[in-house]
């Protein structure tokens, strides 16, 4: 299966800072009302800066994913999922966020974060244990990293 572009949404603390520009706006109507384009224009330079917190982000496509499942599991027994994560990147570094989508016979995995940096490659372990007898399926495995500017969250599956 082919992996999809990232997706770009905004973290708690863009729509945070969104959200402070509407009493920022009010008090300066009710100064004087010729000043509501201040107003927009902190909404204009929000936008901005989330647009440069796109281009600074580790870009998807940079992001090199190998999987190595385990064979077989034995109902009670842990074992590793492998995980090996290198980036073609210059950038700083980024912190990761890996979750694996399990089905019903496996317990849902932890989540775990760490951070990549420029010219390493990144090897992770995630632990997957039986619930039950039957077919262990890994459904899918999800990436998420912020932006240098904490503004944008790229998640990738």
């Amino acid at each position: 299966m082919k992996p999809r572009a990232a997706l770009m949404i905004p973290t708690p603390f863009a729509a945070l800072t969104v959200a402070a520009g509407i009493p920022l706006a009010l008090v300066l109507i009710l100064i004087d009302v010729r000043l509501w384009p201040i107003g927009l224009l902190y909404l204009v330079f929000i936008a901005i800066l989330m647009a440069a917190d796109v281009i600074l982000a580790v870009p998807s496509r940079a992001l090199g994913l190998e999987t190595a499942p385990p064979a077989l599991l034995y109902v009670g027994e842990t074992e590793a999922f492998e995980i090996t994560l290198g980036a073609d990147i210059r950038r700083r570094p980024a912190v990761l966020e890996v979750a694996l989508d399990v089905g019903a016979a496996l317990h849902e995995p932890e989540r775990l974060a760490a951070r990549l940096v420029p010219g390493e490659p990144l090897e992770l372990s995630i632990a997957l244990t039986p619930k039950r007898r039957g077919m262990g399926e890994v459904h899918r495995l999800w990436l998420r990293w912020r932006g240098p500017l904490n503004l944008i969250t790229r998640q990738r599956r």
